[in-house]
């Protein structure tokens, strides 16, 4: 039959392999777009979010400032909220790697920060997947022509899909950061050609661009990727020792390692130079404690992972679901836990080289998991003792992680070992299979995975100021300065959607404002807060306090009159009227007093 078919209708066979390669791409954009899907439509107004919102707005307003202001140091650090603390940007992640990444669109508009903000976390998704692929091939379990596609496609919907994953959706600064993948991509492949030629060629520059660029995407994922790169190099200078090539492995990673430490060092000044003039800039042993893993977190999937009744249309609303994201996620995922487990029953069967990396990637993973139980538990759990462990001892002997108050984020070292050990479990079944079962197996594998993991109860929060930097400015007849924000909240578990959106205006305006949202609030604010709040409570006279702010550089006040308390907004609106100042409206919601001259 082949003879006397024609020539022309011939297709090559790796011309079909690598046709039928690219078709495993097709769900795993079909989970991105399932994850980024409540902004359908509307994401040059509305934020994916997770919760209340906050953290997606407060995220939204902060790369819109990155993306306008990274190119200038000393504007950029000075985040226009908090005023009058100097470097504001360190209170909270940066975002300058997302910035940076979707910055470009700058040049063809005026992009909202919604846009902004959706726009990177869709980019973020894009590239976990295309480093979860590389992962999959560069660990050399994708060379097998009959699986290698499908199981790329699995390993990225192992990661994309994973209950850690799905959780953090909704919080830019928490999606899995996607340079922790590729240092290992790097790191690996860096170390099998100087095994085997005796020089890593540009591998190891690429591993430093890497470390470099995760400082700039989140200081989170620093720490899981100081983790990996810990792991491996003890690894790396074992087996280096067994072959009596130590120096030689030094010699070549000593100029990147370097080039690494000076970028990295750039970027944490700002918080080396805040932890050395505030005390304060830590976070306590309770903190770390509330956000970090225990034993009863290993059942809990998130409130956002898919169930039977969500399949048949009857699950949760999403404000019910937000209610319970209260605790963190450590549920591996039923179908990667079964794959996975099918993946090192038969581990012997790899390579002695993929094994090799198995073994790398399963310690890293124990590293990352022992790391998110925090700096110390309960003996026995849930008991006044404390045990404690390491993640103690390494808050203890390194200061920087002493910022570090949410641990169990490290547990995403431990996702990334289970989604390609469950990829080698899933391909490992396949493999022997004849074509159309194969086809069949892995096709049904990646339908349940997909169903399993497509994300319940995200939420699309509109913005609703145009935070689009010196869109809205304030009319010349108020005097240069900053902008007191009311009603303000009295402590940091007081803020909310209103408090958050002090940034957007900061932005709109050019003003700085007192207000304003991040994940460590500096003492200035803290105690301006608490003044306000005991006006309120009649324990100090706001008249006094008005007079004192402006004199510190107070040009005006202006109010959130929509959303906020109406009882805090009438006592402040009495209160600015006795004190001389004359209202008007700026935009829906708000309105500006001016004191007379």
């Amino acid at each position: 039959m082949a003879a006397n078919t024609p020539e022309s209708n011939r297709v090559p066979l790796n011309r079909r392999w690598r046709w039928s390669g690219w078709l495993w791409a097709l769900p795993v954009a079909a989970l991105i777009a399932a994850q980024i899907r409540p902004v359908f439509g509307q994401c040059e107004r509305a934020v994916l979010a997770t919760l209340d919102g906050v953290d997606a707005l407060m995220q939204s307003g902060l790369v819109a400032w990155s993306a306008t202001t990274w190119w200038q140091p000393a504007i950029w650090v000075g985040l226009p909220i908090f005023y009058p603390t100097p470097n504001a940007i360190v209170c909270m992640d940066s975002l300058l790697g997302q910035a940076l990444l979707v910055a470009p669109l700058r040049l063809f508009g005026d992009p909202s920060p919604a846009l902004l903000y959706n726009l990177a976390c869709l980019a973020t998704l894009v590239l976990v997947a295309v480093a979860t692929a590389l992962l999959w091939h560069g660990s050399g379990a994708g060379r097998e022509r009959a699986t290698g596609a499908a199981g790329a496609a699995l390993c990225a919907l192992f990661l994309l899909g994973s209950p850690f994953t799905t959780w953090q959706l909704g919080m830019l600064n928490q999606i899995s950061p996607p340079c922790v993948v590729l240092l290992l991509v790097c790191l690996w492949l860096g170390w099998r050609r100087f095994d085997r030629h005796g020089g890593a060629g540009l591998w190891w520059w690429a591993a430093a661009a890497c470390l470099a660029i995760q400082a700039a995407w989140g200081w989170y994922g620093f720490a899981d990727a100081f983790f990996v790169l810990a792991v491996a190099g003890v690894a790396g200078t074992w087996a280096a020792w067994r072959r009596r090539r130590v120096r030689t492995l030094v010699r070549q990673v000593l100029a990147p390692v370097l080039l690494a430490s000076a970028l990295v060092l750039a970027m944490a000044w700002p918080y080396l130079t805040q932890r050395s003039s505030e005390s304060e800039f830590t976070r306590g042993e309770q903190e770390v404690s509330y956000y970090s893993a225990t034993l009863q977190m290993i059942g809990n999937p998130g409130p956002h992972r898919a169930t039977w009744r969500d399949l048949w249309g009857g699950g949760e609303l999403a404000a019910e679901r937000a209610r319970r994201n209260v605790d963190a996620v450590l549920h591996p995922g039923w179908v990667a836990l079964a794959c996975a487990a099918i993946g090192v029953w038969r581990w012997r069967r790899m390579s002695p080289a993929v094994r090799r990396f198995g073994l790398l990637l399963a310690a890293i993973g124990v590293v990352g998991i022992v790391m998110a139980f925090g700096d110390s538990g309960g003996l026995p759990p849930g008991t006044a003792n404390r045990l404690k462990l390491p993640f103690g001892y390494l808050r203890d002997l390194v200061t920087p992680f002493q910022a570090f108050r949410a641990p169990v984020r490290f547990v995403y070292l431990g996702a990334i070992a289970l989604a390609w050990w469950a990829a080698v479990g899933a391909c490992s079944v396949a493999e022997p299979l004849k074509p159309r079962s194969r086809r069949l197996l892995l096709g049904g594998l990646t339908l349940a995975l997909w169903l399993e993991s497509v994300p319940m109860g995200l939420l699309a929060v509109p913005v609703r100021v145009d935070g689009r930097p010196g869109s809205q400015p304030l009319p010349a007849r108020v005097p240069a300065g900053a902008v007191l924000t009311l009603p303000a909240p009295a402590t940091e578990q007081d803020e909310d959607a209103t408090e958050v959106l002090w940034l957007h205006r900061a932005l709109a305006t050019g003003r700085p404002v007192t207000g304003g949202v991040s994940g460590w609030v500096p003492p200035q604010t803290e105690r301006l807060r608490a003044l306000l709040a005991a006006c309120e409570a009649g324990c100090a006279d706001p008249l006094v306090v008005l007079a004192d702010l402006r004199a510190q550089g107070i040009a005006g006040v202006e109010m959130a009159v929509a959303g906020a308390d109406s009882v805090r907004v009438a006592y402040w609106d009495s209160v600015l009227s006795e004190a001389g100042y004359r209202s008007f409206a700026t935009v829906p919601g708000y309105l500006f007093y001016l004191a007379a001259d």
